[in-house]
C-alpha cells in the first residue's frame, strides 16, 4: 500500500455545515455505501450505475465516489479493497492537504462491514437526492415568480418539466421476489463456503452457520 504520513493519520473530517437542505440526507447511509465500494469492489460498477456524484450530500462523500468511478473508467486495477484503497492514494486525495484523511477511510470500511443492505442504502440516497434536487427547483422557480421574471403559466410548465425528469432519473427499480431470494440465498452459500459471516458475528460459530449472523436494521428472535 501507499505509505500514510501522521499529518494523514490526524487528519480530521469535517462534515459539510449544517443548512436548510441537510435534513434531506443520510450520511450514514453515504457512509455505508462508499464502505461496501471500499470493501467489496464486485458492489463499484452497481453503485457507478445507480448513482451520480451530485446524489451525495457530503463534499467528501462526493470526492470518494468521484475518484472511485474515475479509477473504474481508467481501468486501475480493482480486485481487492487494498487495490481500491491504493487507486485513492495514487489519485492524490489523501495526500497532505488533501480532501480525505486516511482515519475516515478506516471509518468508511467499518461502516461498509455489512454487504446485504448496500442496494437499500443505494436507493435511499437516490430518495434524498430527489428531494433535494426537487426542493432546489421549486425555489428557484418561485424566485422567478417574485422577481417577476416569467408568468405564471410558464414557471409551472418548467416546475412540471424539471421535476418530471429529475423524477425519472431517480427512479427506483422493483425487482421480482424471487430474484432477491435467490441473491440472498446465492450470498448465504458463498459466506458459509469462505467460512465468513458478512453480518454482525453472535460469537458462537454453530449459531453464525445457521442464521449467518445478525443483519443490521433486522429484529432477530431465537425461540
Amino acid at each position: 500500500g501507499q505509505g500514510r504520513s501522521s499529518q494523514d493519520m490526524n487528519a480530521v473530517h469535517r462534515p459539510k455545515p449544517v443548512d436548510d437542505r441537510s435534513i434531506y440526507c443520510d450520511l450514514q447511509h453515504e457512509k455505508a455505501v462508499l464502505g461496501v465500494m471500499l470493501l467489496h469492489p464486485e458492489a463499484i460498477d452497481y453503485g457507478i450505475k445507480r448513482l451520480a456524484t451530485t446524489d451525495f450530500f457530503d463534499d467528501t462523500h462526493q470526492v470518494l465516489f468521484a475518484a472511485i468511478a474515475k479509477a473504474r473508467s481508467d481501468k486501475l486495477p480493482l480486485a481487492s479493497s487494498r487495490d481500491v484503497t491504493n487507486a485513492i492514494y495514487r489519485l492524490g486525495l489523501v495526500a497532505k492537504g488533501g480532501p480525505v484523511s486516511a482515519q475516515y477511510l478506516a471509518e468508511l470500511g467499518q461502516e461498509g462491514a455489512v454487504y446485504w443492505h448496500f442496494e437499500y442504502q443505494v436507493d435511499s440516497i437516490l430518495r434524498y437526492s430527489r428531494i433535494r434536487k426537487q426542493s432546489l427547483i421549486l425555489s428557484e422557480c418561485l424566485q422567478k415568480i417574485v422577481d417577476g421574471v416569467e408568468d405564471i403559466e410558464s414557471i409551472n410548465k418548467e416546475v412540471l418539466r424539471r421535476t418530471r425528469a429529475n423524477a425519472d432519473r431517480h427512479a427506483v427499480r422493483v425487482r421480482r421476489i424471487n430474484e432477491v431470494a435467490e441473491e440472498a440465498f446465492n450470498r448465504i452459500v458463498e459466506s458459509r463456503t469462505k467460512g465468513e459471516v458478512p453480518t454482525l458475528p453472535t460469537g458462537l460459530h454453530s449459531l453464525d452457520q445457521i442464521i449467518s449472523g445478525i443483519g443490521r436494521g433486522e429484529l432477530t428472535i431465537l425461540a
